[in-house]
Order: C-alpha cells, then structure tokens, then sequence
C-alpha cells in the first residue's frame, strides 16, 4: 500500500466490541485503541518524508501485517468513462494509443494502484471491495490510462512514489457522485446509478478516512443535456467533497470534455463553460483537450498528452 507522507493519516477497522487493537507501524511508536460497542476502531498514525519502506502490523482479536508500504503522494481518480478506461484493449472501444509499448515500459515499484469495485448504495458505506498493487506491465492494462500517465508524470518530475486510487464509473452524471448535503433530497431520481449519491455512497463514502493529496476528474459527457444544473452541481460536489474529507481544500483538477459530435440539442459549449467556472473554487484547475479530441469517438484514444 501507500500512504500520504509527512501527515498524520487513519488507520481503522472493525473487530469484537470492546477489543483492544494494538497498531504497530514500524516507522513510529505504536498506538493502542478499543472498539467502541459497534466493533468499530480507528487510530491517527503519523508517516514519515517519502524515502523509506515501512511494515504496519495490527493486532486485535486476530493479527495482520502489512509489509512493504510507500509513504509519497495519494491521489484519488474519479469520473465516468474516460478515467475508467482502462490503460489495455477494451471491447468496443479504439485502443488507446501506444499502449502496449507504454505497458511493457511500465515496471514501477514506486507507483501503486487501488481499483475500488463498483458499488452503489442508497445510504454512505464504510467498507469497499479492492486491493494495493504495485504498477507493473500486467497491472498497469487494467488501471485507468488517464489515472497512470497522471501519476507516472508525478513520480518522474517529483522523484517521489505516488499512490492512485481509481473509483470511476462509465456513462454516469455528476448528480450521484455528489453527497446528498451537496443536492436536493426532492431532486432524486428513480433507479440504477443515476440515482443521487448512490455512487458517493458506495464508492467515495468508504475511502473518506484515507487521506490524500488531492484528485483527478474526468467527467461532464453524461451531463451535456442538463448543463444549467451542472453549472452548480459541479462545485457543489468538489465543496462538498473537501467537506467529507476534512482536510482544507486540497487540489482538484478535471480535464474538460473533448469534442465529439452531439446532437445540437445537448449544450456542449455550456458545459465546457460550466467546467470552467468551477475554477472560482480555490486549488482547482482544468486541462484542456481541444486538440486531442476524436469528433466521432467519445471516448479519445488519446490518453497521455
């Protein structure tokens, strides 16, 4: 795994009500805590400067040891399609250019990758489906292509290892990835993962605890046909995220649609614009794709640039 350097970070989890649980980083002092009557524990645990490898071994009712853990940046990649795509070939789907050559190149230690499962729930979840791997040219084929040239940028110009966190869902608005504190509760919507909060629910609330250093966003094609109430929701997903998290308002960059070939009816051009007022919000920027965009795939096979 990997955790945000130089910060005090949580470490929970759940065992018998009443246990005492023993956290043992192997960087610092350990920490001793007991659940509370709902099982439930959870302890602050501070890290070092990214340099060294560190083992974390917890003991409760039952032991765990977690060997090998990073200490660097954290950063969460969210959106719909686009960061879902994953780096290798995908049905229906243009491959994403030079894959194959940017895979095989691939083997970084340094660089670990957490897939949060799909889920969606009508009320927050503290628990999530996934795991830490290390990038390699296997791995990196089923991570977000957008996620990973991200956080190889990151780790070649700051020379320090970088965790991402992929929780992204294709063909989904902004509406469900909002808490519900960010939207109306009269506004929701019936069924599957459009409903309002169902994916924040079950896919953002469980990684609340983690700290990060900020996140990536690539969202905005699924909104077209409601951009008047984007120009608001938008914002009101970031606020309400820096909200949940607690930490101030740590970076949040999104990449801006890029073109392709709607029918004149959606407000594409509005939705650009919205995306651009979201930068009033402070520690907030876009990255441009008008000139990678493909006009008759939505999705660009253009990844890395």
């Amino acid at each position: 795994m990997l955790l945000q350097q130089s910060a005090d970070v949580k470490i929970w989890g759940w065992d018998a009500p009443g246990q005492s649980i023993v956290v043992n980083p192997s960087w610092t002092k350990s920490v001793k805590t007991t659940t509370n009557k709902e099982g439930k524990w959870q302890v602050l645990v501070s890290t070092p400067k990214a340099a060294k490898t560190g083992k974390l071994k917890i003991t409760g009712s039952t032991k765990l040891t977690i060997n090998n853990v990073l200490f660097g940046e954290v950063w969460l990649c969210s959106g719909q399609s686009n960061m879902e795509r994953q780096l290798g070939f995908q049905n229906h789907q243009k491959p994403i250019v030079n894959f194959w050559e940017e895979s095989q190149k691939a083997t970084y230690p340094s660089i670990r990758m957490f897939l949060v499962k799909k889920k969606k729930s009508n009320t927050p979840l503290e628990d999530c489906e996934g795991e830490w791997v290390e990038c390699t040219p296997e791995t990196v084929l089923k991570f977000s292509a957008v996620g990973y040239f991200y956080g190889k940028q990151l780790v070649d110009n700051l020379k320090i290892p970088v965790g991402l966190i992929q929780s992204a869902w294709g063909g989904t608005k902004v509406e469900p990835w909002t808490p519900i504190e960010g939207v109306e509760k009269a506004a929701l919507e019936n069924g599957g993962q459009k409903r309002f909060s169902n994916l924040y629910n079950g896919m953002i609330s469980p990684i609340i605890n983690y700290k990060i250093k900020g996140a990536i966003w690539y969202q905005g094609e699924s909104n077209v046909s409601n951009w008047k109430e984007y120009k608001t929701l938008f914002p009101n997903m970031i606020t309400s995220w820096r909200a949940q998290w607690n930490i101030g308002d740590f970076p949040f960059y999104f990449v801006q649609i890029a073109p392709y070939n709607y029918p004149d009816k959606y407000g594409v051009a509005q939705i650009v614009e919205a995306q651009l007022e979201a930068l009033e919000l402070p520690n907030t920027g876009v990255a441009g794709t008008q000139d990678i965009g493909a006009i008759y795939d939505i999705h660009p096979p253009e990844k890395k640039k």
